[in-house]
């Protein structure tokens, strides 16, 4: 199952077979809080996609800095939502540098905080709007 997203995240792809759409939903989910940070720096994901790789240790994949790859889930249990986030923000992070090295280290902390500066903005105008509402 697939779907178009944004300008920087071109197309987001879910396994086919059971809970397609939910994982589907979760891509769409990660791609609403990286879609600024790719923005913000430049990159273009040409395709989020979600795999299965037989290698259980591997969460996520960088290739060819176009197209990134993130584990889901293991067969109907998926993973947590920031542990997701987290290999997201770590495959991004090859877009600019390709081991893993202490520059890239560094790279993956400030996407971190990046993304906790957003999120932190993001709730506090929800936070504004919800209770504007009240005095209406």
């Amino acid at each position: 199952m697939e779907s178009t997203f944004s300008a920087n995240i071109i197309l987001i792809k879910s396994l086919r077979g059971k809970n397609k759409q939910k994982s589907l939903n979760m891509l769409r989910e990660i791609a609403s809080e990286i879609d600024p940070i790719c923005r913000a720096r430049g990159w273009t994901v040409w395709t989020l996609r979600e795999f299965h790789p037989k290698n259980e240790s591997l969460l996520g994949m960088n290739v060819d800095c176009s197209e990134v790859k993130l584990r889901l889930r293991y067969g109907d249990e998926y993973l947590s939502y920031d542990e997701i986030l987290g290999t997201a923000l770590h495959e991004l992070a090859h877009m600019e540098i390709g081991p893993h090295n202490k520059k890239f280290h560094k790279l993956v902390e400030e996407l971190e905080t990046q993304l906790a500066i957003q999120q932190a903005k993001h709730a506090m105008q929800v936070s504004y709007m919800l209770s504007s509402q009240f005095y209406i």
